[in-house]
């Protein structure tokens, strides 16, 4: 997959999907992280223990938004990147396709050309001739 994946679409859309499944785990831990923080008070924490708990889970939340955003942002350039290349291969096969049927018609154009000639070149051999 490593010597395809920067061309091929499908491999980098699903490496986006990856990126999107770490990001869901970890706002999940977070979200636990915070849950199990709230009920610390419960637990006959109080005053400044329960005060620095709060203050580092506050930080963690921070840190693991920063993460998420960060997966976030992979996910949307490896989609982005999947489109545009795919937009780029297919607008250079439409100009290879359309390079080809100029050619066909180039070739078309100069048989009918040909054959025009030959036929003036018929008549004018049988005028002469029949004169």
């Amino acid at each position: 997959m490593t010597t395809r994946f920067m061309t091929d679409p499908h491999a980098m859309r699903d490496m986006a999907g990856r990126f999107e499944m770490h990001a869901q785990t970890v706002e999940d831990e977070a979200r636990r992280m915070w849950a199990s923080s709230q009920n610390i008070a419960g637990a006959g924490w109080s005053g400044m223990a329960s005060a620095t708990s709060l203050d580092t889970m506050g930080q963690m939340n921070t840190a693991f938004r920063n993460i998420v955003n960060m997966l976030h942002g992979v996910r949307d350039g490896l989609v982005r990147d999947a489109n545009n290349y795919e937009l780029d291969t297919m607008g250079q096969m439409n100009t290879a396709f359309r390079n080809i049927v100029n050619m066909l018609h180039g070739v078309r154009d100069g048989l009918v050309r040909d054959a025009n000639n030959y036929e003036q070149q018929e008549q004018a051999s049988q005028q002469i001739l029949s004169s």
